[in-house]
């Protein structure tokens, strides 16, 4: 199981989700419209896979700036 350190120094699950909507909000802020309306145009699966895929081959906990690095590489190379 993956896990996360927060900038609090709890340890917690990996939660996709929360990715997921990461990427929306990214989305929806370089395109200057709503959230809602980037969710319905974007499938942010292969980036929260791409980031997955990434943070696995790490040393678990994970932090919070690893995995917005890994975000971010992953936008990037799309």
């Amino acid at each position: 199981m993956i896990t996360v350190q927060k900038r609090n120094g709890d340890v917690v699950p990996f939660q996709y989700e929360k990715i997921e909507q990461a990427v929306v909000k990214a989305s929806a802020a370089v395109a200057g419209t709503s959230p809602r309306a980037a969710a319905a145009t974007l499938d942010p699966s292969p980036v929260v896979d791409a980031v997955t895929d990434a943070i696995r081959r790490l040393t678990f906990p994970v932090s919070v700036e690893t995995i917005q690095d890994a975000v971010e590489r992953a936008l990037l190379a799309q």
